[in-house]
């Protein structure tokens, strides 16, 4: 290769690592501006970026951006959109072998579905977000996981199959050294409102005055600076 092909593919890869650069600062500015509220202003920049991006792109980098959509479109209420786009950006992780992304966005799709009264999907997304959790070791959002689960069942019905799950919850809270009050709060939240509506009421307040004893642990630690 001459001098002059050399030069040219050190041009070439210097233009890709910059291009790249520059979709990774603005992938960044997309996710400041979801930070801050400015959800419209984040959707047109992330429209912007997949008009770029070549539609063969397959990269955990654009599952990003269809990730940040998602929480975007969700930041203005466009919730089966929203949920259309994380679908998308759990592919694309998946693909990648990227098992925390896979698993972090099953675990926000577990909540979005069971929000819009998709209980059956939002339990499918909670189970496989707490296997993935479990294959990880990551304690934390295994608890939420679990929590998401017990919801889901509260959901369709299943009370006592939701009290297991956030039994199993609560029982991990305590095995977890580092989960936080709000992890405990959680659990015993989703373990009260099945004991609630299944009708036993003295286990049901017993597990809600342990969330209010956490509740004010969560203030109280919240007030650290």
């Amino acid at each position: 290769m001459g001098m002059r092909g050399i030069l040219t593919l050190l041009a070439s890869t210097f233009f890709l690592l910059t291009s790249a650069q520059s979709i990774d600062d603005r992938i960044n500015q997309a996710r400041n501006l979801i930070r801050k509220g400015e959800h419209q202003q984040a959707i047109t920049a992330l429209d912007q970026l997949l008009k770029e991006i070549p539609p063969t792109d397959s990269t955990t980098q654009l599952g990003h951006v269809y990730r940040l959509m998602d929480f975007a479109l969700w930041g203005i209420d466009k919730k089966q959109d929203a949920l259309a786009k994380g679908r998308i950006a759990q592919r694309i992780f998946s693909k990648n072998n990227e098992t925390r992304l896979v698993a972090e966005m099953a675990l926000r799709m577990s909540l979005n579905e069971i929000v819009i009264g998709n209980y059956s999907e939002g339990l499918r997304y909670g189970q496989q977000s707490y296997d993935l959790f479990a294959d990880l070791k990551d304690s934390s959002n295994m608890i939420i996981a679990l929590t998401r689960i017990s919801i889901s069942h509260h959901d369709l019905g299943n009370y006592d199959i939701g009290i297991q799950y956030g039994k199993r919850a609560i029982a991990l809270t305590r095995q977890f050294s580092a989960s936080t009050y709000s992890h405990k709060m959680e659990a015993n939240t989703v373990t009260a409102i099945n004991y609630d509506d299944r009708g036993d009421m003295d286990s049901a307040i017993f597990y809600h005055r342990n969330t209010l004893e956490f509740i004010d642990k969560v203030e109280n630690q919240s007030r650290v600076p």
